[in-house]
């Protein structure tokens, strides 16, 4: 099984949390809450632990309304060359 590139938005107190947890490595520590949290821990847990509410579905729609508006000023600059 191989690796896939993701993008995470997380709270700036979690990213705190996880950096101070981790030795300041953001990367590890992320990927270790969530292997831990999705593979390890038992059903009925929280999936995420210390990530849960940190991300709400607007800043999700946020982060969607901004790649479509860079996707539309990258088609733009592409198709003037």
């Amino acid at each position: 099984m191989g690796t896939v590139r993701a993008t995470v938005v997380l709270d700036e107190l979690v990213v705190a949390k996880v950096r101070q947890d981790f030795g300041g490595n953001l990367s590890k520590g992320v990927n270790t809450l969530l292997h831990k949290h999705l593979f390890e821990e038992r059903r009925g847990k929280s999936m995420f632990g210390a990530l849960k509410g940190r991300v709400s579905v607007k800043d999700l729609d946020e982060l969607e309304r901004e790649d479509e508006k860079a996707e539309r000023e990258h088609d733009e600059l592409y198709r003037r060359h």
